[in-house]
């Protein structure tokens, strides 16, 4: 289907949609985005898109890999600074310590408009 076709049947439904029916839309694609984030894992994501042939820390190419963290994913050693790193070393995640499904709630809650104190107690 063409973006303009696509764009103009969205346009006519909330166009002619009640506000009731418009919040169900909203929460069905709310929805819909959350399934999709939870069928899709990010460390997975993130190691097959990670360039491992240099260190992020002094970008040394001289680099083995050495062994798997605690859920599995790829861990590296750098021979020069001697520092490990994963795939996930730099991104938003790498700090974190709640799991990536956590933080996708988290966003939503705020989506749906409930305060930061609502959002953070509701997760705990």
């Amino acid at each position: 289907m063409e973006n303009k076709m696509f764009n103009d049947i969205i346009d006519s439904i909330i166009n002619n949609a009640s506000d009731d029916e418009i919040e169900i839309i909203r929460e069905k694609l709310n929805n819909h985005l959350i399934n999709h984030i939870y069928d899709s894992n990010i460390h997975e994501e993130l190691s097959n898109n990670y360039d491992s042939s240099f260190c992020p820390h002094c970008q040394s190419k001289h680099i083995i890999k050495y062994g798997k963290d605690n859920k599995g994913n790829q861990r590296y050693l750098c021979k020069e600074c001697s520092k490990t790193f994963s795939s996930i070393t730099g991104s938003l995640l790498s700090y974190t310590k709640k799991q990536p499904y956590q933080w996708f709630e988290y966003i939503q809650s705020l989506f749906n408009g409930d305060t930061l104190v609502h959002s953070a107690i509701s997760l705990e």
